[in-house]
């Protein structure tokens, strides 16, 4: 019987044969520089197959699959003897590159069929896989064959409904578990049978709940949520940076204030996740704390890095605002955006007015006078989905290497390294910054803070992880966003064709966005979200880039 790592391997070798075969068509006008090739004998049970390859050069791999999960590498034209282990018909592949395979000349693979007579019949083997969409997007389950060498299918769906289709779709009328059987026979007229339990449940979960003020800042709320299947998960954050998992928790509230507060909800025997987000205002506590805060960056629209878009991030409900841009220019507006005429590093500085009386904050800001192409550093903070205190920074960097790194993490502390970690004596909000400058001194700098959410936010521990980290290299290579700040459309680039999910989620982490890409550049419609900062991703299976995009009006 094939194990599961024969199956692993054969998936791979797909997905490999799907790159060289994507190669091809793309180059499909370029000069071949080498051709693949070989001949083949067999000898009861064992092949050899002499490789005839031409116009392999000292940097030419050659990588073998032999049909039956099993490869052969090499970095000469050398010629494969391979034993097989069972009778049958079997796939054989050579593919040739240069190291450099995709962007220079050489690529080329060739592919032909042997067949084994002289050994054993191999056992009989029946396997399947199944989907089940939650989204009911889809009209039920659907089931896909893995098993060898069958020439005729019977299934057995469990709910007293047959198929005799390869890899069918079966619509269930009710919700549960089935036992599903799928019965083959092989070319070598072998019969087996493989049952597997299959879970249909089809999302239908609506989540809301009511609050009930009456002891104001004591607050009662209670989960209206209705649908789901066995024992539902909870998670409330009220949106002052307090949690519960509790199904209808009661809260008391700090200070004064609209708080914006979110339940989800869901279960362990479906995927089905839903999410309803309500505001509360808050009349009878204390006084919220003035507290000043902003955060900045550069249009995107802007050739040259002197135009800059401000954005208050203030708590305690302020009132008035007072800008310095510590240029001689000043402004009253809430989120002004400023011109700087020369370059420099300006020090900028917001005073707000809240009924208890005024705060201020300053921050330095760095204006070049170069491409912003030249170089380039971007950060993008968020917490960690099960610990609200952790955050994660996800930087990138852009220019000529090597770079020196300066953070500021908004305590008074400090780190020349790449990708540093840090922890605050005391959690709370804070700015933090990355300064970078490239070999040829082009500088740049990137801030962002947890004061961007209007609830919540409270950070302790800090990682920062480069924005490439898991993505595989010459996968996803980076994302670029035009026009950034926007009002109303967005046009994604991604550099090259990318199969997989544009997603936005708001700074609570709450996906508002998601969309199936199969492209290079993608234009997203963003007219109907509210002003504010939001986390665009793309995913490709497990790999995963960010880019932070901002909304004005």
């Amino acid at each position: 019987m094939k194990t599961q790592q024969y199956f692993s391997k054969r998936i791979l070798a797909s997905i490999v044969a799907i790159i060289f075969s994507s190669a091809l068509f793309k180059q499909a006008k370029a000069q071949m520089l080498c051709n693949a090739g070989f001949t083949s004998t067999v000898n009861t049970t064992t092949a050899v197959f002499t490789n005839t390859s031409t116009g392999g050069t000292a940097t030419t791999n050659y990588s073998w699959d032999f049909g039956d999960g099993n490869y052969a590498t090499s970095t000469a034209p050398l010629s494969q003897t391979h034993a097989y282990a069972y009778n049958g018909a079997y796939t054989v592949c050579l593919f040739m590159a240069d190291s450099d395979s995709i962007n220079a000349g050489c690529w080329s693979q060739f592919c032909d069929t042997i067949v084994i007579t002289g050994g054993s019949n191999p056992p009989c083997h029946a396997a399947f896989s199944y989907y089940s969409d939650s989204s009911n997007t889809s009209p039920g389950v659907s089931f896909y064959d893995q098993s060898s060498n069958a020439v005729s299918w019977s299934w057995d769906f469990g709910d007293g409904n047959q198929s005799t289709q390869q890899s069918p779709v079966h619509p269930y009328a009710n919700a549960g578990t089935y036992t599903v059987c799928l019965t083959i026979v092989n070319s070598f007229s072998s019969t087996c049978t493989y049952c597997s339990a299959v879970n249909y449940y089809p999302c239908n979960r609506v989540v809301s709940f009511t609050s009930n003020n009456a002891n104001d800042p004591q607050i009662a709320f209670t989960s209206t949520s209705s649908g789901g299947y066995g024992p539902t998960n909870y998670s409330w954050d009220f949106g002052d940076g307090n949690y519960s998992s509790v199904a209808s928790p009661t809260h008391t509230y700090q200070y004064n204030g609209t708080y914006n507060v979110c339940l989800s909800a869901s279960d362990s025997l479906s995927s089905c996740y839903a999410s309803y987000c309500n505001t509360i205002t808050i009349v009878n506590g204390a006084l919220q704390p003035c507290n000043a805060a902003f955060y900045y960056y550069m249009d995107s629209l802007n050739t040259f890095g002197s135009t800059m878009s401000f954005y208050d991030a203030s708590t305690g409900g302020p009132t008035t605002w007072s800008w310095n841009f510590g240029d001689g220019n000043t402004s009253t507006q809430q989120n002004p955006v400023h011109t700087y005429n020369q370059p420099g590093t300006y020090y900028v500085c917001l005073t707000i007015a809240i009924p208890a009386g005024t705060c201020s904050h300053c921050d330095t800001v760095v204006v070049n006078n170069s491409n912003p192409s030249s170089c380039g550093a971007s950060l993008y903070i968020a917490p960690d989905s099960a610990n609200p205190l952790l955050w994660y920074v996800y930087s990138t960097v852009t220019g000529i290497a090597p770079f020196t790194y300066y953070w500021n993490f908004g305590d008074g502390n400090t780190s020349t390294l790449a990708s540093p970690t840090h922890t605050y004596t005391t959690p709370g909000h804070y700015l933090v910054c990355l300064t970078i400058t490239d070999a040829n001194g082009c500088s740049s700098s990137s801030c962002d803070s947890t004061y961007k959410l209007t609830s919540g936010g409270i950070m302790q521990y800090l990682v920062v992880v480069n924005a490439l980290a898991g993505i595989e290299e010459n996968s996803l290579t980076g994302i670029s966003v035009f026009p950034n700040p926007t009002s109303d459309m967005i046009e994604v680039s991604l550099g090259q064709s990318i199969k997989g999910d544009v997603k936005i989620t708001d700074m609570t982490g709450r996906e508002i966005y998601a969309e199936k890409i199969n492209a290079a550049n993608v234009r997203v419609n963003v007219s109907n979200l509210p002003v504010g900062c939001y986390d665009l991703s793309v995913v490709s299976g497990t790999k995963r880039i960010h880019s932070k995009i901002m909304i004005v009006r």
